[in-house]
């Protein structure tokens, strides 16, 4: 999220009110996650919006320690 952050506001991409909610799956054996989904939203250009979320999700440190490791997918969607 704050590699999020801060791609829109070093861009002064006209996005705002950005959230963002996380799903995770349970593995058969339970003390895991089969897989992560994150649904990010916000206020502003639904083509600024992916395009920043793919700038920030290679970026970070976190999805790139579960990618290959873990499903992870990003959802992007403009707030009604």
């Amino acid at each position: 999220m704050s590699n999020l952050l801060a791609a829109i506001n070093a861009r002064k991409a006209g996005l705002s009110d950005v959230q963002t909610d996380v799903t995770g799956n349970l593995a058969e054996a339970s003390s895991r996650f089969s897989s992560v989904e994150l649904h990010v939203i916000a206020e502003g250009s639904s083509e600024d919006l992916e395009r920043l979320a793919e700038i920030a999700d290679r970026g970070c440190i976190m999805m790139n320690t579960l990618r290959g490791k873990l499903d992870i997918r990003i959802r992007t969607g403009i707030a009604a």
